[in-house]
């Protein structure tokens, strides 16, 4: 995970695979506080209007 924010009750993140494929998601962090650098799991994926990505904490 490079970085990541919160508004209200949604956490975003901005996670990178490969060492050059960067991806904007949610991330479900279960109340636990994420840090710069954390590993991440992708967890989900939907294609309806436009992609969305989902992640949890490893």
């Amino acid at each position: 995970m490079i970085e990541w924010s919160k508004k209200n009750n949604d956490m975003l993140c901005i996670a990178e695979f490969e060492n050059s494929i960067r991806v904007m998601g949610k991330l479900d962090s279960k109340n636990v506080m994420p840090k710069p650098g954390q590993l991440i799991k992708f967890t989900k994926c939907t294609l309806n209007d436009k992609p969305r990505f989902f992640f949890t904490l490893d």
